[in-house]
């Protein structure tokens, strides 16, 4: 098992740049199933997950239970609910495998004392956290401006990988309908091809 993380600090190490070592050198490795929860509503998150393999979705659950996903992270995708973590209040969004996957994973506690250390590891999560805050208002906007069939297009042809890897019901909650909308959807878009 030993020989499988070091490979798989090998791969991470790949795709993150060379001032990322201090960061890269604190991790610890876990294989989860599909189905494990890393993130539950009403806990306080003290963890920044990493993919290093598999898939991951960021949610949230509505008062009648239905499930809104806000965002999948795949391979190199970095998550926690940085809210949560930053004000040590509850979370009240929820992490969790939806495919066998392998994560890296840092306290919160330790990434800060990294960032404070070095500049390098601050300046690449002042990145990570502008360019998901991009993301956010840009998802955001699409809801106000795009119909489903018009996000479903983006989405496919924006992050193709995740319409061929994620589950359909996955999708519709992430692109607020219902998955017999997001089948008709799809058929539309097939008829018209």
């Amino acid at each position: 098992m030993k020989e499988a993380y070091g490979e798989y600090r090998e791969r991470l190490a790949g795709a993150f740049p060379p001032e990322m070592k201090p960061f890269l050198d604190a991790l610890s490795f876990r294989l989860v199933p599909a189905g494990t929860a890393l993130l539950r509503a009403g806990e306080v998150a003290t963890r920044l997950y990493t993919v290093v393999e598999g898939c991951l979705r960021f949610y949230y659950i509505k008062e009648n239970g239905a499930e809104i996903t806000s965002q999948f992270f795949l391979e190199h995708g970095m998550v926690s609910s940085f809210e949560s973590a930053r004000t040590g209040l509850p979370s009240d969004s929820c992490i969790e495998a939806i495919e066998d996957s392998v994560i890296a994973w840092i306290t919160m506690r330790h990434l800060s004392g990294i960032i404070a250390r070095s500049a390098p590891v601050k300046e690449y999560f002042e990145r990570l956290i502008m360019t998901r805050l991009i993301y956010y208002m840009r998802h955001h906007a699409s809801y106000i401006r795009d119909n489903p069939e018009t996000r479903y297009r983006n989405l496919a042809c924006e992050h193709p990988e995740i319409v061929a890897r994620v589950p359909q019901q996955y999708i519709a909650s992430y692109l607020g309908v219902t998955p017999v909308s997001l089948s008709r959807i799809k058929n539309r878009l097939k008829r018209k091809n």
